[in-house]
């Protein structure tokens, strides 16, 4: 297994923003919060879909596998469902 010893530098962000990122070591410690953001955003995202959809969704509560039905979803978050 190899180890990235190299600092070296990415281009991220929005077409309207690029932004340089660099990828050392450090890197998920020093972006960590917004890398945290980016995923609930995205699950919530996903959360909001299958509720439209009427799908459920399934997850493990105790070492259990545990079904939550649509209507049951939580997104934790204030940003308004979108239809």
């Amino acid at each position: 297994m190899s180890t990235l010893h190299q600092s070296s530098t990415k281009t991220l962000g929005s077409d309207s923003e690029p932004k340089e990122v660099d990828l050392g070591e450090d890197f998920l410690i020093r972006e960590g919060d917004r890398i945290r953001e980016l995923f609930q955003q995205a699950v919530n995202r996903e959360l909001r879909i299958h509720k439209a959809l009427g799908n459920p969704i399934v997850g493990i509560e105790g070492g259990e596998i545990v079904w939550t039905q649509p209507e049951d979803i939580v997104i934790d978050d204030d940003e308004p469902a979108r239809s």
